[in-house]
């Protein structure tokens, strides 16, 4: 009977055999992960913008860069604090700074305890200057601190493939630098139409640095750009009236007494016509201006000196401006959603200030703005109109000028992409006759 029964074959038990390990090495390694898992979930901060700083025990910084159409609030909101912090804080920065004017590139750095509660907020509004933010008995105390910082000159340059912004972040720049260097050619080349991919721009920029960290940017001391429709040059000098300006080679003024357009805009929908299809009316009428489509709100600068004639409401126009720049030039602006701060009839303006914000008040299909320009009381094409410049290097420093353009141009020459070297370096080596190099803005801050 018991010769009946069968022994189970050694290769089937080989085989039970390897299934049982290949089982218990998955369940070992399934639980060394679980374990790993674990001990990571317990490292990882909770929030990964907050990095403890040395400061003290759980003590947190959070720090942002503001970018543009970016605000302050907005930022804050993103970081480990109560909106009744941010309330306050908001608050108690308003006494010193104008918070709808932030600029891109401007930084801060927030400091919360463990429960996040505010234990200071460092704002750095320009370079070497700290605006700071902390608790006192009753409520915030702020004030402000002179950081000291180094000043050094670098040089930048790139090609252009989409516009001029990407192109300047692209080659070791940001917004800032990139507004910079259009306001020195807003007067020449309009950078919404006139750029083509393939042209190049170089540049000598002042920098402040602290502990290898960039705070800001000081003045342009000489800009090329290279282009297939346009190529200019410009210069920064200071007068012997202690005046900075940007200058050509020749020594002609890069500043007009017009801008090329009040706004940044994304494209021309109408242009000057004696014989448009208005969209709204369905008839044809002249059309004596130029149309710029641009987002609500976008700000619109006035586009030289002049006195406000007019702000209100003008039937089509809805929100209109008129401003007088002299005997012989007007520019008036329609379609606004609202007037900038004082303009009212009477105010004296001076160029690139904010006189009010794009909309599609009066008869419009959508936001933008209606420009115009009348000479001696008739409407002339703004894009065909021949800007003359202010006045030149006065012939007495012209010498002076043209010594400063030579060295200039040789450092924008000689420099590589990216170097750089503190400015007393850069004034031994291409200024070494002058005690200091006058167009240095080292007065700024």
């Amino acid at each position: 009977m018991f010769n009946q029964i069968r022994k189970p074959s050694s290769g089937r038990v080989t085989h039970v055999s390897v299934i049982l390990l290949v089982l218990c090495v998955f369940v070992f390694l399934l639980w060394k992960f679980k374990e790993k898992q674990a001990n990571i979930a317990v490292l990882q901060p909770q929030d990964s913008s907050a990095v403890a700083v040395g400061r003290g025990e759980g003590l947190r910084s959070q720090s942002d860069t503001l970018s543009a159409g970016t605000s302050l609030y907005a930022s804050l909101l993103q970081k480990n604090i109560s909106l009744d912090q941010i309330t306050g804080l908001l608050k108690e920065l308003g006494k010193v700074i104008d918070l709808k004017k932030t600029l891109p590139g401007e930084s801060y750095e927030l400091i919360t305890d463990a429960e996040g509660a505010l234990r200071s907020l460092r704002y750095f509004k320009a370079p070497g200057e700290v605006v700071v933010v902390e608790p006192a008995e009753e409520g915030l105390t702020i004030f402000q601190e002179n950081v000291p910082l180094t000043k050094i000159v670098r040089k930048i340059e790139g090609e252009v493939t989409i516009s001029l912004y990407d192109a300047v972040c692209a080659s070791g720049g940001d917004a800032e630098l990139a507004m910079l260097l259009s306001d020195i050619f807003a007067w020449d080349i309009d950078f919404f139409t006139d750029p083509r991919s393939g042209d190049r721009f170089s540049l000598l920029v002042e920098q402040y640095v602290r502990g290898g960290n960039r705070r800001g940017y000081g003045a342009i001391l000489a800009a090329r750009y290279q282009g297939k429709e346009v190529s200019r040059e410009a210069y920064s000098f200071r007068l012997a009236n202690d005046n900075r300006g940007y200058f050509d080679g020749e020594g002609k003024s890069l500043r007009r007494a017009f801008l090329r357009s009040p706004l940044n805009y994304r494209r021309i929908s109408s242009f000057f016509t004696n014989s448009r299809f208005h969209p709204i009316l369905k008839i044809r009428r002249p059309h004596h201006g130029v149309d710029y489509a641009a987002g609500y709100g976008t700000p619109i600068v006035t586009i030289g000196d002049g006195v406000v004639q007019y702000a209100g409401w003008k039937g089509d126009y809805g929100r209109f401006v008129s401003i007088r720049h002299n005997s012989t030039y007007t520019s008036t602006y329609g379609h606004l959603s609202r007037f900038g701060k004082g303009i009212v009839g009477g105010a004296r303006v001076q160029q690139g200030h904010v006189i009010g914000y794009v909309g599609s008040s009066g008869l419009a299909t959508g936001p933008h703005l209606d420009f115009r320009i009348t000479r001696g009381g008739s409407f002339i094409n703004p894009l065909r109109l021949k800007i003359p410049p202010v006045d030149p290097v006065p012939l007495a420093e012209m010498a002076s000028f043209r010594g400063h353009v030579q060295e200039l141009a040789k450092a924008l020459d000689s420099m590589r992409a990216s170097e750089w070297m503190e400015l007393g370096e850069f004034e031994r080596k291409f200024f070494p006759d002058s005690a200091s190099i006058s167009i240095a803005s080292s007065n700024k801050f």
